[in-house]
């Protein structure tokens, strides 16, 4: 975040570098873009926690997997009595 200080500093170098004709145009300019990116924003966090929402509610519906539900894993194969050689 700027302090106090820094925001001096950076309107004096606009003033400078812009103008008084031009500084109220810029800040406008400014407002106006720095609206659109916090309605961007806002828009992509609804959207987010709307999906994150939907999720959580898929999980919750479907039922719980219990130990007899689980189909048994297989041994893992050896290569040990199989009758194959390898070279």
């Amino acid at each position: 975040m700027l302090s106090f200080s820094h925001l001096v500093i950076l309107f004096l170098v606009a003033l400078i570098v812009f103008g008084p004709e031009k500084l109220p145009e810029l800040a406008r300019t400014l407002g106006r873009w720095t609206m659109e990116f916090r309605r961007a924003t806002l828009s992509l966090r609804e959207a987010f926690e709307r999906d994150l929402r939907e999720i959580d509610r898929e999980v919750q519906a479907r039922p719980a997997l219990t130990a007899s539900a689980t189909p048994p894993t297989p041994p893992p194969a050896s290569s040990e009595g199989s009758g194959t050689r390898h070279p």
